[in-house]
């Protein structure tokens, strides 16, 4: 959920992909697919194997750059203010930690928690692992 979460905002950019009997393609429009071959059996397929870059790219809410970048040197982070750019990066840390998904949890409260308190929340509740799954299908 959290990997989705802050995918959904902009704040990164994430690709998954499906395999289809036609060969492999990004499901979200993405071109991470590097090559593919696809074995038959008559007109049944029986294997596709494909090759794929895994990346993370930094999403449109800070202009697809490292947030300390955009807020830093871009003329359009540079130029936004300074609460907006804390209250951008709050709700993106509540994100990754998963608090927008607490019962009773309200950005606004947590945004305005002093930034220990924030800290606290954060720690009990950790960024989970991001986990790289290959599904395999024995013939």
């Amino acid at each position: 959920e959290t990997v989705e979460g802050s995918s959904d905002p902009n704040y990164v950019l994430l690709r998954y992909y499906v395999q289809t009997a036609q060969g492999a393609i990004t499901a979200n429009g993405g071109d991470g697919v590097v090559s593919y071959t696809v074995e038959k059996d008559g007109d049944t397929v029986t294997k596709v194997n494909f090759v794929m870059e895994i990346e993370f790219k930094w999403g449109e809410v800070f202009g697809e750059m490292n947030p300390g970048d955009y807020y830093d040197d871009d003329p359009v982070g540079s130029a936004v203010d300074y609460d907006d750019v804390k209250l951008t990066l709050n709700t993106f840390r509540a994100t990754l930690h998963g608090l927008d998904h607490l019962e009773n949890f309200d950005m606004d409260t947590f945004n305005a928690l002093p930034e220990s308190d924030q800290k606290t929340l954060c720690d009990q509740n950790p960024i989970p692992n991001y986990i790289i799954v290959i599904n395999a299908q024995v013939a």
